[in-house]
């Protein structure tokens, strides 16, 4: 009670309420005294109830919602506030751009772009939030046997046109770093992340960010070039991935495993093959020879060559025209169908819908085949590797019934279209 009294002693309501409550008091008419001190005690009352709900945000300060909060999440119920913050990433400084390490080579493999309704399976539970904020696709790699070996997604803010990329694996995504000290890692929720950033002040390119970690038995890698928001964006996309927690890899499957052959090649073996060894490229200015494969089944009759160089991939494809490249071929008089200037990122959403198939991978006739044509289709979005040293392209070019098919990054329009154009007397 002592406490209460000298709790009580410190409390004191303005000068406002003061006189209004006196005011009150005094109207009362003499001849009521009973119900008049019956009245006091009700406003007494009252008054205290009114001073304790002023008074005790003020005397006790944030540390009750504080504690409200902690004791609701504790709970399980929802907190008074309701933002989570994301947990911040260490970037350590790297001394030369990251780059996934070369690919081993799998017999029979083979990919497949995933449907909309497998998407889920990659993102769990963080999938709606993902889907609202980024336009997604997502190929899987798998196999001869229809193993899965890797995902490679690519997430398009909606609102920003930021590209982010993505490669999930079954186990650790293996990555080339450098740094010039032991790379800290951050602790985000539980999970060890290894983020970082290169960037070139001499060229002008955006910084590349980037972050690795392993997710229950999944390796993520997951790279985002831009000015210095990026980093908060990339923090968040790996908040929400970690928060999501461990996806089933093995939920992916193929529609179907083809029957056939595979085999690896040399150079000298692939142009001596009978059937696509006249389209393979004399030289290839700027790029070395990584691989050659023959493949043989149902649903493919093709070589495929492989060429690597610091900046980047020269992927050539062969093979014999099908329905579907048919449906792509384009006239060099529409820009409108493989133009891609005339479309800003996002070009989900800058593409008509009807053209969205023939301007992600065009066919240009080789009789048509222009400089500037193999101009419009390259790009850059600003990772490393692109504008100062070269572009992103993909486009095939139709010679009789053969099809080259050509997907490159770090290239030079004016190297692929020479490298094209020589091939125009084999048809």
């Amino acid at each position: 009670m002592k406490e209460y009294r000298s709790y009580m002693d410190n409390v004191s309501v303005d000068r406002v309420l003061h006189e209004k409550i006196m005011n009150r008091l005094r109207s009362r008419s003499r001849p009521k005294r009973a119900v008049s001190s019956r009245l006091v005690a009700t406003l007494a009352c009252a008054m205290l109830a009114l001073m304790i709900v002023w008074a005790l945000p003020h005397l006790l300060g944030l540390e009750l919602i504080n504690f409200m909060n902690s004791g609701a999440s504790r709970q399980g119920g929802a907190p008074l506030s309701t933002a989570a913050p994301s947990e911040a990433l260490f970037f350590n400084r790297a001394e030369q751009a990251p780059s996934v390490a070369a690919k081993k080579y799998i017999p029979g493999y083979f990919t497949k772009e995933l449907a909309p309704k497998e998407m889920p399976k990659l993102f769990g539970g963080t999938w709606l939030t993902i889907n609202q904020k980024y336009a997604v696709s997502a190929v899987a790699g798998f196999s001869g046997q229809g193993n899965l070996d890797e995902v490679a997604i690519t997430c398009q803010n909606k609102v920003t046109g930021h590209l982010i990329k993505i490669q999930m694996a079954k186990g650790l995504v293996p990555v080339d770093f450098l740094y010039p000290d032991d790379p800290k890692p951050s602790d985000i929720n539980g999970t060890l992340v290894t983020a970082g950033y290169w960037s070139d002040s001499s060229d002008g390119r955006d910084t590349l960010y980037y972050a690795s970690f392993l997710l229950g038995e999944t390796g993520y890698y997951i790279e985002l070039s831009g000015k210095e928001e990026a980093k908060q964006e990339l923090t968040e996309l790996v908040n929400l991935i970690v928060t999501g927690g461990p996806v089933d890899l093995s939920q992916i499957k193929p529609d179907s495993i083809s029957k056939g052959s595979e085999d690896e090649l040399t150079l000298s073996q692939a142009r001596a093959d009978l059937d696509f060894g006249i389209y393979v490229p004399v030289n290839a200015p700027g790029y070395s020879f990584q691989s050659a494969r023959r493949i043989k089944s149902e649903n493919r009759n093709e070589l495929r060559l492989g060429y690597v160089s610091n900046t980047g991939y020269l992927e050539w494809t062969i093979c014999r025209k099908t329905a579907d490249d048919m449906a792509r071929i384009v006239d060099i008089n529409k820009p409108e169908t493989y133009d891609l200037a005339l479309y800003p990122i996002p070009r989900a959403e800058s593409v008509p819908e009807n053209l969205q198939r023939i301007v992600d991978d065009p066919i240009f006739k080789a009789e048509e085949l222009t400089l500037a044509a193999v101009k419009a289709r390259a790009y850059s979005v600003n990772d490393a590797g692109d504008a100062a040293t070269g572009y992103l392209m993909r486009f095939g070019v139709l010679y009789g019934n053969i099809v080259v098919k050509v997907d490159a990054k770090g290239a030079q329009p004016e190297d692929i279209f020479n490298m094209l154009r020589a091939l125009r007397n084999t048809s």
